[in-house]
């Protein structure tokens, strides 16, 4: 695939009404958008990586469409290449990411993370303490997504919840949700971590999103509020 059969392929799959709903959704995402839905994107993604392999990253450097930011993360997730390449790559594509959509996907789909466990791991936990916002909520959603049930869970989960999150409203969020989202791993860390992470507005995030949760027992979630309850001393 060329770049301009690239631009084209989007340019066919855009749809004006999914754009005009996802861009109600993204908040402060600075790029327009095309339209294009997810599962189109992945494909588009996979048939790059399989019919160029490492140059596909190449192809993927418009950046004017929210889309053009998705597929380069979706890319750079599979891309067959070293992992000091691909991590190098990964740092710098950090700096693009400006909505949580396209953060949060690239998580999801970074696949490096199961063929180098340690090295991500590494990586990610050092994205923690980055000031820019979608770099740090990189790093707590990767250690959530990819480490959660693995021999790092613990690591991973104290580390994201000692990250200085004042003033980041998606970093609260993306720490709010890994603390939900660790309770069926390590449900006695998060309920000690509700009681006592000092900030108000994570954990008051984090029992909603717990009591939300389908997989989370009724027992746990009444224990969730009870905890909450007595932070705020009703």
């Amino acid at each position: 695939m060329t770049q301009a059969q690239l631009h084209a392929a989007l340019a066919g799959a855009a749809e004006a009404e999914y754009a005009a709903f996802s861009s109600k959704l993204l908040g402060g995402a600075q790029k327009p958008l095309l339209g294009v839905r997810l599962p189109v994107l992945r494909r588009l993604a996979a048939r790059l990586v399989r019919e160029n392999g490492g140059a596909a990253l190449s192809l993927c450097t418009r950046g004017q469409y929210f889309e053009d930011v998705m597929l380069k993360g979706m890319v750079l997730g599979r891309l067959p290449a070293p992992l000091d390449a691909v991590l190098a790559e990964t740092r710098a594509f950090l700096g693009e990411i400006d909505n949580w959509s396209v953060c949060d996907s690239f998580c999801a789909g970074y696949l490096h993370a199961k063929k180098h466990p340690a090295e991500v791991f590494a990586f990610a936990k050092g994205c923690l303490s980055d000031t820019r916002e979608f770099a740090a909520r990189f790093g707590i959603v990767l250690l959530m997504d990819h480490f959660r049930c693995t021999p790092y869970a613990a690591e991973a989960l104290s580390a994201i919840s000692d990250v200085d999150a004042a003033g980041r409203y998606y970093v609260q969020m993306g720490i709010a949700w890994a603390l939900a989202t660790f309770y069926l791993q390590l449900p006695q860390a998060v309920l000690h971590l509700l009681r006592t992470h000092p900030d108000d507005s994570i954990c008051r995030m984090a029992v909603r999103k717990l009591c939300e949760s389908l997989r989370v027992p009724a027992g746990a979630k009444a224990q969730a509020k009870q905890i909450w309850k007595e932070r705020k001393g009703i």
